[in-house]
């Protein structure tokens, strides 16, 4: 405990000395003005006044530019998040646009496997409908075996010929020639003619 008493009083003496040195040199300083001409003492103080001013609007400007610095930040970063916002929805009208042709593509493919699927059952029906038996003698629209000639059709002339109602045609002979309407159910004279058919 007597050390550490005997540290404080040195602390405490060290400290009074440090002070008693500051004033010792501000005492000097002004001795050294007081001793200088009073227009020299003036001119000095006129100099420290001004570099004191100076220093101050130096800072006053370091502070204003540090402030503007941050508004522009701040500014650019606004611009930044807006512009990442944009693209964001940008993004997102584009996506929800594939996603719409993709939809529309996919539909449209449907709709046409639908369809062929439709298409092809329906051709399986009239094939199964249309294909004929050998010797087999119908009703049937038929065409000169030499198309795009424009013959009489007689008795004994070799055709291309279908069902009322069928798609595909098939080679054959006819036999008969007879007018009718309503699908050949009802003779008229007045009817485009259809043919008795004999199938090869």
């Amino acid at each position: 405990s007597k050390d550490q008493d005997t540290e404080a009083e040195d602390d405490e003496m060290s400290g009074s000395q440090e002070a008693q040195r500051r004033r010792q040199r501000q005492e000097r300083g002004e001795q050294k003005l007081g001793a200088l001409p009073t227009s020299e003492a003036a001119r000095l103080s006129s100099i420290k006044r001004e570099r004191k001013a100076k220093a101050a609007q130096r800072n006053s400007q370091r502070v204003e530019r540090a402030e503007k610095r941050r508004e522009v930040e701040g500014q650019c970063e606004k611009a930044k998040a807006s512009l990442k916002a944009v693209e964001r929805q940008s993004e997102r009208t584009e996506r929800r646009r594939a996603m719409e042709g993709s939809y529309q593509q996919a539909e449209a493919a449907i709709s046409k496997a639908s369809a062929r699927r439709e298409r092809r059952r329906t051709r399986s029906r009239d094939e199964d409908k249309e294909s004929p038996t050998k010797g087999e003698a119908e009703v049937a629209k038929a065409l000169p075996a030499a198309l795009g000639r424009l013959v009489e059709v007689t008795v004994g002339m070799k055709v291309e010929a279908r069902y009322l109602g069928g798609r595909k045609y098939f080679p054959g002979t006819i036999v008969a020639v007879i007018s009718t309407d309503n699908e050949g159910m009802v003779p008229s004279s007045s009817a485009k003619p259809y043919y008795t058919i004999k199938y090869d």
